[in-house]
């Protein structure tokens, strides 16, 4: 049997406990300031958006914190002297959480490698939008930038959208 330093298995188990809440934090920020940036764009307004945004941040990542994530995630990230690693539960506790976590780009893809499509466009945006503020919190990603350059990307994508319309609206385009 392995033994290992049990005050240091609290101390590590802590540590993960604080970036999980550190992440989650980062996340409303990232989501606000995002937020601010779209404001003026109709379509990131609409009170079923603005809620569903507020329900997911408030709830992001929770998942981790369940019972097949907790363990194989703080043992990976957050390893004790001496303790077994299972890397194989990492890898299915990452693949779990991917699949039932539409914030992430894999949960997207169907087992033939497709693209599932048949979400409603709500349900897509607001993913997106998730996913636009987790990109931007992880330890390798400087959050402040990535949110406003997405925000510019959105902004030019609606923008572009409105355009098409308007020319397909006056038979420019058909």
């Amino acid at each position: 049997m392995n033994e290992f330093n049990k005050t240091e298995l609290l101390e590590k188990t802590t540590e993960y406990m604080n970036y999980i809440a550190q992440h989650k934090e980062n996340i409303r920020k990232a989501w606000l300031e995002l937020r601010d940036a779209l404001k003026g764009i109709d379509l990131f307004q609409r009170p079923k958006i603005l809620d569903e945004m507020e329900w997911r941040i408030r709830n992001h990542d929770d998942s981790k914190m369940s019972e097949e994530e907790f363990l194989p995630y703080r043992q990976h990230f957050y390893p004790v002297a001496g303790e077994v690693v299972d890397d194989a539960a990492f890898e299915l506790a990452w693949e779990r959480h991917y699949h039932i976590n539409d914030h992430h780009w894999q949960y997207w893809i169907d087992c033939n490698g497709d693209f599932m499509s048949y979400y409603d466009v709500d349900t897509k945006i607001c993913a997106y939008l998730e996913m636009i503020c987790d990109f931007g919190n992880t330890p390798e990603q400087n959050g402040r930038l990535w949110g406003m350059l997405m925000a510019i990307l959105l902004r030019s994508i609606t923008e572009i959208t409105k355009m098409k319309l308007r020319l397909i609206r006056i038979g420019y385009l058909l």
